[in-house]
């Protein structure tokens, strides 16, 4: 409200939300038109934080402007429920889910996790605008190093994305572990377990030269397996057998 009730014009509501460490934009504030010196209106989407909320006149023609004291108030964030899943192409070029499923040796695997308020669980269209990070992990309960994905930034959506055809053959158990913000609390995701197969590839045989008589040749294998970039490479050893002989070389 202004006093004098004759005041006319508007006043803006600002908060210093910008001030916050963990605030992203430029922060709600809202204007106001005056009736016989008043105003009213709400905003439900203040993210959480501690907020000196005020309110600024700013006159007209009679009156000149002037700032309200401010009104402390704080936005607590609430429980975050973390979704997680896994999908690939399959061979009908249909996007699938991988939970529970055996999928080929240098598939493409789109892992996505979303973080939602805990009351927006049972939404069938929750509000998302969560911000923060991802961190996808996977032991790799099959043997082998652990594989670790990078923090993935939450986009304008809320959601956060990965890609990698790097899984190798054996059991994997992807989870997600959410670093939460001003209005979510963080929150982990259950894992997406599936299995990778293992690859038969195809194995070619080069020699430096046709024919000799004395000498030496060197001799090359190559395993080609045909897959998109960043897919397992291949471990292990080769072994060169003379077969006109059966001899190991």
């Amino acid at each position: 409200g202004v006093n004098p009730v004759a005041a006319t014009g508007d006043e803006a509501i600002p908060s210093n939300y910008t001030s916050q460490s963990q605030a992203t934009g430029g922060g709600p504030s809202f204007r106001l038109s005056l009736s016989g010196g008043s105003a009213s209106g709400g905003f439900s989407q203040l993210p959480g934080g501690t907020y000196n909320i005020y309110a600024n006149y700013g006159g007209d023609p009679t009156y000149a402007g002037s700032t309200s004291q401010p009104v402390q108030f704080k936005v607590s964030p609430e429980n975050s429920t973390l979704q997680l899943s896994a999908a690939t192409v399959n061979s009908n070029s249909t996007l699938t889910s991988v939970a529970g499923k055996t999928i080929p040796l240098g598939s493409l695997v789109t892992l996505n996790a979303e973080p939602i308020g805990a009351s927006q669980a049972g939404n069938s269209a929750p509000i998302t605008d969560a911000t923060g990070t991802i961190l996808f992990s996977d032991p790799y309960t099959g043997g082998g190093l652990a594989t670790g994905f990078n923090s993935t930034a939450l986009d304008s959506t809320g959601n956060a994305e990965a890609n990698t055809s790097g899984f190798n053959a054996g059991t994997h158990s992807i989870s997600a572990s959410y670093s939460g913000d001003l209005s979510y609390n963080a929150s982990n995701a259950s894992p997406v377990l599936f299995t990778v197969s293992k690859a038969t590839p195809t194995v070619t045989v080069s020699s430096s030269t046709n024919s000799i008589i004395a000498g030496s040749l060197q001799l090359g294998a190559t395993v080609i397996t045909g897959f998109l970039n960043g897919a397992p490479v291949g471990t292990g050893s080769f072994t060169f057998t003379d077969t006109t002989s059966n001899t190991v070389l």
